[in-house]
């Protein structure tokens, strides 16, 4: 019988919010100009309440 192995740890951004403290929910940007990350935490707070939606089938649509 082998032995499981998990994983114990792993590397990600962790962002320092003054509202929201030190926490790994990021949002990060590498597109130049906008560099760096964010507090997804705030975002998600920004955007008021969820809309409506349900879970369907889109049909794909070739680019010509």
């Amino acid at each position: 019988m082998t032995k499981a192995t998990f994983l114990s740890s792993y590397e990600t951004w962790v962002v320092t919010c003054p509202k929201h403290g030190e926490h790994p929910h990021a949002i990060t940007s590498n597109i130049k100009g906008h560099e760096g990350q964010w507090c997804q935490i705030c975002w998600i707070e920004s955007l008021g309440q969820p809309l409506p939606a349900v879970y369907t089938r889109v049909p794909f649509k070739e680019n010509t």
